[in-house]
């Protein structure tokens, strides 16, 4: 029996295997860049929302700080409102008192 159909065969294994080998291993490269790739836009995003939580503590913080001096404001508008009310009912009062005192002179 010959060697060499035995040789070409194992030279013709020997290169679809380095074929395959080198194949593989340029998808290994390029599943690596690509994981790596993904690895910065997903620390990007965690950055960025990082920052955006931030900034919706900030907004939080100060639209309670609003809402506390609008309610300041319109507890003092009310006050003001009520105060006006009874300076009302006084001089109401007051015109009685004088009409009732101007009749018994």
């Amino acid at each position: 029996m010959s060697k060499a159909p035995l040789e070409a065969r194992l030279r013709q294994k020997e290169e679809q295997w380095t074929k395959e080998q080198t194949k593989y291993d340029q998808e290994i490269e390029s599943l690596m860049s690509s994981s790596k790739d993904m690895n910065d836009n997903f620390k990007s995003l965690e950055m960025q929302l990082e920052e955006l939580q931030e900034e919706n503590r900030q907004l939080r913080f100060a639209a309670m700080k609003q809402k506390t001096i609008d309610a300041a404001e319109r507890q003092g508008s009310n006050d003001g409102w009520s105060r006006q009310l009874q300076n009302d009912r006084d001089v109401v009062e007051y015109k009685e008192k004088l009409h009732s005192a101007e009749e018994e002179i």
